[in-house]
């Protein structure tokens, strides 16, 4: 049996219900009627023997294979393939019963059902109007096959119907009919008060057996089944540990007759049930044992002829519909995210393509510097293309022969030592380089100390160490104050290195808002390595000494430190809300309106930063967003999207590169050879 769950600490509908309940189960003697076994055929007392065990209240629960029989309305509940079978012997009567019961629940397409039922009975004499024998025994075989379907429409119900075969043979006589039943499971609590723990331990049945009619005419008279309604109540709670209580009830009325049915189960164990009930005014009982996805159930029903016992095998296969559907959900979502993941590389690929070609462009239109900052967007874009690396190296050696052409020695010794180490096999930028550096020296009249700093200087600067340089060019100076050369590369790196300490510190003050406290830590050092004494770094050293004394705080103290700085105020959704708006923004995403997409998904991600894929949607949609505004020159934007993927996630190393090697790349080309 497949408990409902609910807070065993709340108990304010057990007396109501359990009060309905034991009403109904006292008045079962009473309403038994009779009822003429004619008029109803044999197979109308049901199968199952859980639901035989609990006196055949079961339209309410209805919740494993036998429910095709009882109430196709819960089939919709059922949450595992199963299979039943038992087989019980009458011998009073010398008759038996055999039943096979099969459901298989989908998370998609709702639960469909198969029966299999059979009662047979030998040695009937043929007597006469006078009761005189008249010829050999005959056999009375009876046939039943059911297909059903049920599908949860809601969480508060679920609807069902089957469909019936029936045939007949006795004495060389044989007939067959047809029947359809219907019905209904729903948790009247879900609707009336939704919002109470205890909403899904009362459910409520309704079944309408042989709506459709099974006939059968065997010899002159057709003689059909009665239609029978079936309305019934259960409520199930978790009493204590792993013991569950449920309590049934059913009114079953048709054919001018009505019965009640009443039934109770204490699941002591998961592996262990007891059961007990009254079938109109016959008692029943029955246990249940289960071990893994096997279970023996037994059924006994105190009759007046003779006591039945049934025994029954039953097993269940496979995963259940809930974690069904979460690997359905979790392998959609795997394939969507492919996709998106896919988008994401093809417009980073058309947009390092399209900066390749107007790179080029500009390179032959004897635009250096821009070409060379297009090429630093794609190195920042995409580091592994090695044609970039390349282009950028010849960028440099031609910008290196503009210089050398207009004289400027030192900046072209800088330009072709770029290339050079970016192509360490361009002979013609490692000529260049020698070449400009000896001019440099002849113009300067360089002593062979000095002209050793100032070139140990040029290299450091070509490889952006510039403390370095700057000490070699001060060095140079100190030793030739009249080398003009020396002093214009010394303002350049100082102009270099107060710029790369403001970018730095612009980036320490967005860290800190996406509480990138040891990112930060290490831009502080790197700009503390550039100028101890930069404006603004002692103000930005104590933010971080803050932010890190919040980090450290005790729990106790976290919600008064929360209400002090300024926070995100997110929206309350319900599940479904945040459901509908994810998924619109995929749809949005793959109709390519990407600013709904990332409206939806930030709606998302602010209510419930955890649910389902929405972070990684967000953060490359941000990443690709700031790709293209990058590739367009606009790097403030670009910047601004980056930040937004680091507050998503602020350990994405993507995104972290992208901010470091655009600021790095960028900073680097303004700076060098001509960048005032």
């Amino acid at each position: 049996m497949r408990a409902t769950r609910s807070n065993p600490g709340n108990h304010a509908s057990a007396p109501w219900a359990a009060g309905l309940l034991a009403v109904l189960a006292l008045a079962a003697p009473g309403t038994a009627g009779a009822q003429s076994a004619g008029e109803r055929s044999l197979f109308a007392d049901g199968a199952g023997n859980r639901a035989l065990s609990m006196g055949g209240a079961f339209a309410a629960m209805s919740d494993d294979a036998s429910g095709l029989l009882w109430n196709p309305g819960g089939l919709g509940r059922l949450s595992r393939t199963e299979l039943q079978a038992g087989q019980t012997r009458f011998a009073s009567s010398g008759s038996s019963e055999t039943h096979v019961l099969a459901a298989m629940p989908n998370w998609r397409w709702g639960s469909f059902a198969a029966a299999f039922r059979s009662i047979g009975t030998d040695g009937i004499e043929q007597r006469d109007d006078r009761n005189f024998v008249v010829g050999p025994p005959v056999s009375d075989g009876q046939i039943e096959l059911g297909f059903g379907y049920g599908r949860a429409i809601s969480e508060a119900w679920s609807a069902g119907g089957s469909f019936k075969a029936r045939h007949q043979s006795v004495g060389g006589y044989s007939a067959g009919g047809f029947g359809l039943d219907l019905g209904v499971v729903a948790h009247p609590l879900l609707w009336l008060a939704p919002d109470r723990a205890d909403a899904r331990d009362v459910s409520f049945g309704f079944a309408l057996n042989n709506f459709v009619r099974p006939s059968l005419r065997l010899d002159q008279e057709s003689v059909s089944d009665p239609t029978i309604v079936r309305t019934g109540f259960a409520w199930q709670r978790i009493v204590g540990g792993f013991r569950t209580l449920t309590l049934a009830t059913d009114i079953e009325s048709g054919g001018g007759v009505s019965r009640a049915h009443t039934g109770a189960e204490l699941r002591l164990l998961p592996q262990l049930a007891l059961r007990m009930g009254f079938n109109g005014t016959t008692l029943t009982a029955g246990t249940g044992f289960t071990m893994r996805d096997v279970s023996v159930d037994y059924a006994f029903e105190s009759r007046a002829l003779e006591p039945i016992h049934r025994v029954g095998l039953g097993f269940a296969f496979g995963h259940t519909v809930m974690e069904a559907r979460a690997a359905a959900e979790r392998a959609e979502e795997e394939r969507l995210q492919a996709r998106l993941e896919d988008g994401f590389k093809r417009r980073q690929a058309e947009q390092v393509t399209a900066l390749l070609e107007r790179a080029g462009e500009r390179r032959a239109a004897g635009a250096y510097d821009e070409a060379i900052d297009l090429l630093a967007s794609v190195v920042a874009l995409d580091p592994s293309r090695a044609d970039a690396t390349a282009l950028q190296a010849a960028c440099h050696r031609d910008r290196g022969r503009q210089l050398e052409a207009a004289l400027d020695f030192a900046a072209a010794t800088v330009a072709y030592g770029r290339a050079v180490a970016m192509a360490p096999g361009d002979t013609a930028a490692a000529a260049g380089h020698a070449r400009c550096e000896a001019a440099s020296d002849s113009l300067a009249a360089r002593s062979t100390e000095s002209r050793k700093a100032f070139a140990r200087a040029l290299d450091a600067f070509g490889a952006d160490d510039l403390p370095t340089a700057r000490r070699g060019f001060r060095q140079v100076l100190e030793i030739e104050p009249s080398d003009r050369d020396a002093a214009a590369m010394l303002r350049r790196t100082d102009d270099a290195i107060a710029r790369r300490v403001q970018n730095l510190l612009r980036e320490v003050s967005h860290g800190l808002e996406s509480a990138r406290v040891d990112d930060v830590a290490g831009l502080l050092d790197e700009a503390t390595l550039l100028d101890p004494e930069a404006p603004g770094l002692a103000a930005a050293r104590s933010a971080l000494s803050r932010a890190r004394a919040q980090q450290a705080q005790p729990a106790r103290d976290s919600d008064v430190a929360r209400r002090a700085a300024p926070a995100r105020t997110a929206p309350t959704m319900s599940a479904k809300e945040l459901d509908l708006l994810y998924k619109r923004g995929l749809a949005a995403m793959q109709a390519h309106r990407s600013d709904d997409a990332l409206r939806y998904w930030e709606l998302v991600w602010t209510a419930d930063p955890n649910y389902a894929g929405v972070a990684d949607c967000l953060k490359r949609e941000c990443l690709t967003r700031g790709m293209e505004a990058f590739a367009a020159g606009r790097l403030d934007e670009a910047a601004g999207f980056w930040r937004r993927a680091l507050r998503v996630d602020p350990r994405d190393p993507r995104a972290i590169a992208y901010l470091q090697r655009a600021q790095q790349q960028l900073s680097r080309t303004r700076e060098i050879l001509g960048g005032n």
